[in-house]
């Protein structure tokens, strides 16, 4: 069973929220870890990438893949006979 984590409201003054990421060819940026580190050194790592509803995914699938069908189509030649 996947857990969710949220980050609390409040966190003690001085705590540092890192997220180390690298681009990606198509120029973008890959999150590729989170933590948090505290005043007294203590680090705290956290999912690189947070969960999200099956709902939300499949929707953005659905949109990548309408988009990628509309620029196929457009890509291909016509022919008048």
């Amino acid at each position: 069973m996947a857990r969710s984590f949220v980050l609390p409201r409040e966190l003690p003054e001085g705590t540092r929220y890192v997220v180390e990421g690298r681009p990606t060819p198509e120029g973008t940026t890959r999150i590729v870890s989170r933590y948090l580190v505290f005043p007294d050194g203590r680090r705290v790592d956290l999912p690189a990438m947070p969960r999200f509803p099956a709902a939300a995914i499949r929707k953005r699938r659905r949109v990548r893949n309408h988009a990628r069908s509309l620029k196929t189509a457009r890509a291909r030649p016509f022919l008048l006979q």
